[in-house]
């Protein structure tokens, strides 16, 4: 045995033992094992049937793909400022490198935008869109997850309500005034239009 091979199997040995575990039994485990391959790990499968069409517009897969790489992408943001939020000794290079990776995502998402505006046809759209009423981009959980992440939270009060909240603002008050609350509600009535409700 080469002294590489003795000092990988001491460094899986050591690994299995800090956990409780028997390292010889994972090693005979990696007999049997199948090879990974590229489906096994991406699941393409499961993630190409995640598209349900529901009209009769062609158009509309577009529209549903668009979204959903969107919420792909995210998701990669959220895990980078997730990374940051974690790390205890974060120093220049680390926040560097995440804020270049985040920048990269609104890159893609920023470009791709044409995919909307020019990548379907506007009359299937004005035709599919309808039938998706009152479901919005604008309900995109993981969109607001990133605004929380990214800025104080009065930046996100609608400015009319800005100089009644300050830090020792209840949570509950500030949440019913962010932006997008105070963009779907009647403030004579405080009812909520439905978009709004069902987000």
């Amino acid at each position: 045995m080469t002294p590489e091979q003795e000092s990988l199997l001491s460094r899986i040995s050591d690994k299995f033992q800090a956990i409780d575990q028997n390292p010889l039994t994972h090693l005979e485990g990696l007999v049997w094992a199948n090879p990974i391959t590229y489906w096994d790990y991406i699941l393409p499968d499961a993630l190409l049937s995640l598209q349900v069409q529901r009209t009769t517009q062609p158009d509309e897969m577009v529209f549903i793909m668009y979204h959903q790489i969107n919420e792909l992408l995210f998701k990669m943001i959220l895990w980078e400022i997730d990374q940051v939020s974690a790390k205890e000794d974060i120093d220049a290079p680390f926040f560097t490198e995440k804020l270049r990776r985040i920048s990269r995502y609104f890159d893609m998402l920023a470009t791709s935008f044409d995919i909307m505006g020019d990548g379907m046809e506007h009359a299937q759209y004005m035709k599919f869109r309808n039938t998706l009423t009152p479901a919005s981009g604008f309900q995109s959980a993981q969109y607001r997850f990133i605004e929380f992440a990214s800025t104080e939270l009065i930046n996100l009060i609608d400015f009319r309500f800005r100089a009644t909240i300050d830090r020792n603002t209840p949570y509950e008050h500030a949440y019913e005034h962010l932006y997008w609350q105070a963009a779907g509600k009647d403030h004579t009535t405080g009812k909520k239009n439905t978009l709004i409700r069902l987000f």
